[in-house]
């Protein structure tokens, strides 16, 4: 697949390779210095790639679709998950209750991400529509 994308944007299958990892880095929400070191890469090459906003604009796509692919599970689980969370309110231990918590922390932090990642898709699309205006 890498050797066909190259091909298609016209890079090296290295190249393409590199700047998935600097993605993927860059989308699960690393620093930029953090991603670097994940994706193998400098510095600099991480703070390049973040000021092209096409590039950025696939970060963000792959983070999207990662928080739209745990909800999705979760709203398929949800009869469970529901009976198990009731279960732990009703019986849990004291401990069961505080990662509870942390869980609900967490489902509060993804919400307001999905939020906040439609808001940024529905500027782009008006900063789009702008520049298209004569």
């Amino acid at each position: 697949m890498a050797k066909k994308k190259a091909k298609r944007e016209g890079k090296s299958a290295s190249t393409v390779a590199r700047d998935d990892r600097i993605r993927i880095a860059l989308a699960r929400g690393l620093s930029q210095r953090e991603a670097a070191n994940a994706a193998g890469v400098h510095l600099s090459t991480i703070v390049r790639r973040a000021t092209d906003p096409d590039f950025m604009a696939t970060v963000d796509e792959i983070r999207n679709e990662a928080v739209d692919g745990l909800l999705g599970g979760f709203i398929m689980e949800g009869k469970k998950i529901q009976a198990k969370l009731l279960e732990i309110i009703d019986t849990g231990t004291e401990k069961d209750r505080v990662a509870l918590q942390g869980i609900k922390l967490w489902f509060d932090n993804l919400l307001k991400y999905q939020e906040q990642a439609d808001l940024t898709g529905k500027i782009a699309e008006l900063q789009e529509l702008v520049k298209q205006r004569p």
